[in-house]
Parts: C-alpha cells; structure tokens; sequence
C-alpha cells in the first residue's frame, strides 16, 4: 500500500488535490481510498487529507500515521507543530513542498527524509492569475512521486473532479497546464521497503 498524507490550508486545494490521486489510481486499476480531516471549515485553517492506494481491497480507515508520502502546499506550516506536517517523517520516502527553496526548511525543522520542491504558488499565479488554489499541482507532484499513477489517468481524473466543481473550460485547460508541468518536473520515489510495482 501506498500511504500519501497531505497537508494545506484551507483554500489552497488539499482536500481536491488527494481526490484527484484517489481517482487517478482507481483509473489505473488499483484500489484508492480518500479523505479529508474536517477541522476549523474556513480559509487558511491547517486542514490534512489522506489518500491510500493499493493493489488490493483496502481496509484501513482513518489517519495516516505512518505515510510513505508527505505532501505539503504551504511551508508555513511547518512552523505550527499543531498541524503535525512532521510527525512520523521516519516513515516516509519522500516529502513534497511547495516552495521556491527548500534547503533553508530542510536545516531550520531537520527534515530527514529526502524533500522534491516546486514552487507551484507562482506556477499558479503565472497560468492561472491567482495563487489561491494549487490542487492540480499538487496532485501532479503526488501522482507521480508514487510511480504507478500514469499522465493520461491523472488528466482523466483533473477533468473529472474540474467538471464536478463547474470549472469552466479554460479554468480546466490551465489547471491541465499545471498538472502537466509538474509531472513532468518531478520525480519518482524510491520507497522505502516493498510497495506497490508500476
């Protein structure tokens, strides 16, 4: 199984984002399992999702508390200990963060496992005119740092979910954009022990 736990604020997309991979794997013929922490239901709150993947049927339910995959959309976060970015980072292969720079995060909150960094707040405000929601990238980064999340399925998925949120075309088309930059940016995991082949 591959465990992806995601991190944000309110606003930013967290919770799309993991519904996204969810849907992108079931699309690819695994089993998928997503979802969201409601806490504090309001803009810029710390809110988590979860989304886990396997070959077969999955029977864990709750929280992530050992991810093999950390996404995170705001670096400020890693600031608030409440909001548990962090916890159990032993676990994990890799954690994604948006952000322009991630060398000074890795030495100030001794990251220990091996980070992938894209600044998508200004990927997002260059295709999409505002920085507000970063979901696309963000499950772009996820899709393909699990390595078994194909471009076609995860475009398939980004329309799905655009269209059930009554995107508009175009809003559709530069999220695509987004989501297509970033997969092709960003790398596959090495994960630690046996997951999941491509």
């Amino acid at each position: 199984m591959i465990r992806i736990r995601f991190h944000g604020r309110g606003g930013h997309g967290t919770k799309t984002a993991s519904r996204i991979v969810g849907t992108a794997a079931f699309l690819c013929g695994y089993q998928a399992q997503d979802s969201p922490v409601y806490g504090a239901e309001r803009r810029g709150a710390a809110v988590v999702a979860f989304t886990r993947i396997d070959s077969e049927p999955i029977l864990e339910r709750g929280v992530i508390e050992q991810p093999d995959l950390i996404v995170l959309s705001d670096e400020t976060l890693l600031q608030t200990p409440d909001a548990g970015v962090l916890a159990n980072q032993q676990a994990a292969s890799a954690i994604f963060i948006n952000t322009r720079d991630a060398a000074p995060l890795i030495h100030e909150h001794d990251i220990a496992v091996p980070v992938v960094a894209v600044d998508l707040t200004t990927l997002a405000m260059q295709t999409l005119g505002s920085a507000s929601t970063l979901s696309s990238g963000l499950a772009a980064a996820a899709a393909k740092m699990t390595g078994i999340i194909r471009h076609q399925e995860l475009a398939l998925a980004l329309r799905d979910e655009f269209t059930e949120l009554e995107l508009d075309s175009d809003s559709i088309a530069k999220n695509c954009q987004i989501a297509d930059a970033v997969f092709q940016r960003v790398s596959t995991v090495e994960f630690q022990g046996s997951k999941l082949a491509p």
